[in-house]
């Protein structure tokens, strides 16, 4: 086996912190998802369009994001949705000159339905998207910024959904205040993966199953116990096989199977690691 080290990111949150690694190596299954379409476009969820600032200045980026609101035992998707479902998108309509981000995805959950394991959330999500307006707009008019939200909702089944998305700030010239929706943006974040250069980070690949090799810092001895690797893309690894870890001294190495879908071994694997802090 080749392990290849690599600077890692490691993001702390209140209660976790999360890996976002980046390495270098030598299908869904759709048995969960049962869809229907609905009367209701948004069926147990609802989506709105929230602003972290109350007004827009020139040229300068600010931050929204699609709310989900999820009725109690229904969940939407992450990027990767795991073993069945989708992930959630936006179809942006915005005026001449603007610019969106991708979706700054907070760190999921393991979702399990019988032997699946899917990963997403419940409850509510803020997934946050960076816009930058022309610079040559004009203070005192308003701008309206459009889309379309469409997610996958699920408990027992799934069902399609979407929504047409508005939101109207006013153009300012000075600095903008927070809105009510500020909280919620910082909570979001702290579930984004930040770098944290102070790990070293490795992987190789061996006979259907992948290593996770961390090396912590000075000092450092976290417990990994009950860690998790949440893969970035789809059918690499088996998001239902056991992820163990094992440790000498300063050195960590997690087993990750590959997953049954896969047509070859990844030439990068990308993810989050979950762990508690």
């Amino acid at each position: 086996m080749t392990v290849r080290q690599r600077v890692g990111r490691l993001p702390l949150a209140v209660a976790t912190w999360a890996l976002a690694a980046l390495f270098a190596l030598g299908g869904i299954s759709d048995a969960q998802a049962q869809t229907t379409e609905a009367d209701d476009p948004s069926p147990h969820s609802e989506a709105t369009l929230v602003s972290e600032q109350t007004s827009i200045t020139p040229g300068e980026p600010f931050d929204v994001a699609l709310r989900l609101e999820m009725e109690e035992g229904w969940h939407s998707y992450w990027k990767n949705p795991g073993a069945s479902g989708e992930p959630t998108s936006i179809d942006w309509a915005l005026p001449d000159g603007y610019e969106t981000g991708d979706i700054q995805w907070p760190y999921p959950h393991r979702i399990e339905f019988g032997s699946l394991i899917s990963y997403g959330y419940s409850d509510e999500v803020l997934l946050i998207a960076t816009i930058t307006p022309p610079e040559t707009l004009t203070p005192g008019t308003t701008a309206t910024l459009d889309g379309r939200a469409e997610w996958l909702i699920c408990e027992e089944i799934c069902l399609p959904a979407h929504s047409d998305i508005e939101l109207s700030l006013p153009v300012t010239e000075g600095a903008s205040e927070r809105t009510k929706w500020a909280p919620a943006f910082e909570s979001a974040r702290a579930k984004h993966p930040v770098p944290v250069e102070s790990w070293s980070v490795g992987a190789g690949q061996e006979d259907g199953t992948y290593s996770l090799i961390l090396g912590a810092p000075d000092g450092r001895r976290p417990d990994l116990e009950g860690a998790h690797f949440y893969p970035s893309e789809k059918s690499v690894v088996d998001p239902g096989a056991p992820q163990p870890v094992t440790r000498n001294e300063d050195t960590y190495a997690m087993s990750l199977q590959q997953s049954e879908y896969a047509e070859a071994p990844a030439e990068r694997l990308r993810g989050v690691l979950v762990a508690p802090e």
